[in-house]
């Protein structure tokens, strides 16, 4: 049942990527906020697929990428770096908005408070590793820019394409991967080792999954 529902959410998440492309770049912004909302609050959210065990928000985050791709190869070359910074702000926001409120004392509906708070106490560090992952998205970005200008005179524009999508959010998310599972659960998941191996062999398959996707985006940008 996991193996289907990771194929359904990325299906239609990559699906919504290209229908919101369609109407333009601030709409891939506030896409991707939402996509870095949501891994927030499902990062703890530990499942087996296909015999590896990853977090739930392996899967929503991996779309990042995809949009980031989608703004580097089809609009001004600032845009991508534009919406990395976008996604520092939503996640500096978000966390800020819930360390305050984890601070308040209820008066009622102490129950919801428990699940947030339990949800939520690791604040302060799960912030920190995700800022210091960000470095991931600029990354990828830097690669697919340089990947981009390498061929931009040459023949063949079907294999460019599909080798920039695949190296650069490969090299990025392996970065961001790292990164943030040693700063955010090192010490709290005991086998950290296994969830970041397997964290980086799905994110790898998305990458190589997403790239139709690009293709797509492409002939929707071309009409």
């Amino acid at each position: 049942m996991n193996e289907i529902s990771a194929i359904i959410t990325f299906l239609l998440l990559g699906t919504l990527i290209l229908l919101t492309s369609k109407f333009g770049k601030i709409y891939l912004y506030v896409l991707s906020s939402f996509f870095i909302i949501t891994s927030n609050i499902t990062v703890g959210i530990q499942v087996d697929v296909f015999g590896l065990s990853i977090s739930w928000a392996v899967i929503i985050y991996s779309m990042v990428y995809l949009a980031t791709d989608v703004l580097s190869e089809f609009h001004e070359k600032n845009a991508a770096y534009k919406l990395a910074l976008n996604n520092i702000m939503v996640q500096v926001l978000f966390w800020i908005y819930i360390l305050i409120s984890l601070q308040v004392t209820p008066s009622g509906g102490e129950s919801a408070y428990k699940m947030m708070e339990g949800l939520f106490s690791t604040t302060p560090r799960i912030t920190i590793a995700a800022l210091v992952a960000s470095l991931g998205a600029f990354f990828d970005i830097f690669i697919y820019e340089r990947i981009k200008s390498f061929f931009a005179n040459k023949k063949n524009i079907f294999a460019q394409l599909w080798l920039r999508n695949n190296i650069s959010t490969i090299l990025g998310q392996s970065l961001n991967t790292i990164l943030f599972f040693l700063i955010a659960l090192y010490g709290v998941i005991p086998n950290i080792w296994e969830v970041i191996i397997g964290a980086l062999i799905v994110k790898a398959i998305v990458a190589s999954l997403d790239t139709p996707f690009m293709y797509v985006a492409k002939w929707i940008y071309r009409k």
